[in-house]
């Protein structure tokens, strides 16, 4: 079925109409963009300068052979998966990016960040990245979100300190204040971490002054080598502190069973040196002499047989601990991860935000494209109007 004349539309698009069109309200054109632009340049003078800095550091493998083993056994699972098998859960499993994120975000970590002492420009001695946020208000949203608390919290305060009350072990448990969670919202913003292939790790840091920023990125490498190690290490460090407690008791009793085998062995001795001498200066006869029973009793020879094998049970006990705490010691060395600093932290001299010709670029772009979506909606709606009188 065919449209009416009055009713077909006209696809064609008339270039040089369009282009007369945009010749014609240039100064539009220029004046939009150039208002946006000095409104981008002038939001970059109100916005405050930021510093950030940054550190990489590389997980090593400390051991060889465990390598060439979890090579060899993923070529197994390769293999038992065709046969159906599945093998993937024997692999060593490594640490993902979410893992990373997940320690950067934590409550503990945070709040070990949060009374690290940093230098600011604008004190005279170190201070606290809380006392400093807190005190100095230097962030709006963290005053806001302060002198909020009041109003917020006042009718959940109660039934808070209830419950926490009522938890008996609610203090092994980390809970931040609510200060502490408006510089943790800060610290959303200004820490950031990037992981690359689960081995390279960057962490980032942006803060006010070039020195504090430099000192913070220092320490949260440090605390996320921290944290990792013990992660890494729990299991093997677990083992190690219980095989030394048994080591220590097994020596303790060897010691003790050691001692009593060598003051019985020696009372026994000088028993029989005093029997002796006492029998020579009486001059018994041998005949007579060998009427008389024999001076070391039957249970004391007995009580020596039980000592000796007491301490030989002792010895060996002693002796296999010995050797699993080595074992131990060496399992937990190989499981400590080494941490190689490939980009280490430097105090920036160039400030990261706010970067203003980047922010005019942009802003001017944005007025290029309104005052374009301006003058094509008037002429298209100047057009349609026009079509819609006629028909």
């Amino acid at each position: 079925m065919s449209r009416p004349p009055n009713l077909q539309l006209n696809p064609e698009i008339d270039f040089v109409h369009l282009a007369k069109t945009i010749w014609q309200r240039r100064m539009l054109i220029v004046k939009t963009t150039g208002i946006a632009a000095a409104l981008g340049f002038l939001l970059t003078f109100l916005s405050p300068v930021r510093y950030t800095a940054s550190t990489t550091m590389v997980q090593e493998i400390s051991d060889p052979k465990i390598t060439l083993n979890e090579a060899k056994l993923a070529a197994i699972s390769a293999l038992a998966a065709v046969a159906g098998v599945d093998l993937n859960g024997l692999t060593k499993a490594k640490m993902s990016a979410q893992t990373f994120a997940k320690i950067l975000s934590s409550a503990p970590f945070r709040r070990e960040l949060m009374n690290t002492k940093l230098n600011f420009g604008r004190t005279d001695t170190a201070t606290t990245l809380f006392d400093y946020y807190l005190k100095t208000g230097q962030d709006h949203s963290l005053t806001s979100f302060v002198t909020d608390i009041p109003s917020r919290l006042l009718d959940d305060s109660k039934g808070a300190a209830e419950t926490r009350n009522s938890t008996s072990n609610a203090r092994d448990i980390p809970q931040l204040t609510p200060e502490e969670i408006a510089v943790n919202q800060i610290l959303d913003k200004q820490i950031t971490i990037q992981v690359l292939d689960d081995e390279y790790i960057t962490i980032r840091c942006t803060l006010s002054e070039a020195l504090a920023a430099a000192q913070l990125t220092k320490r949260a490498g440090e605390l996320l080598q921290h944290y990792l190690t013990d992660i890494q290490t729990e299991k093997p460090s677990s083992n190690l502190q219980f095989i030394q407690e048994r080591h220590d008791l097994a020596k303790s009793n060897f010691l003790k069973i050691q001692n009593d085998l060598i003051a019985f062995q020696t009372g026994n001795k000088q028993a029989e040196t005093s029997e002796s001498k006492s029998a020579r200066a009486v001059n018994i006869p041998a005949v007579v002499k060998s009427t008389i029973p024999d001076k070391t009793p039957i249970a004391a020879k007995s009580d020596e047989h039980s000592l000796s094998a007491e301490y030989r049970l002792a010895e060996k006990i002693y002796s296999d601990l010995a050797t699993k705490l080595e074992q131990s010691k060496i399992a937990l060395n190989e499981q400590t991860p080494v941490f190689r600093i490939v980009d280490p932290v430097t105090v920036p001299t160039e400030k990261s935000a706010p970067n203003r010709s980047k922010s005019t670029l942009i802003f001017g772009f944005f007025g290029f494209v309104l005052a374009m979506i301006l003058i094509l909606g008037k002429d298209f709606f100047e057009d349609t109007r026009e079509k819609w009188r006629k028909n």
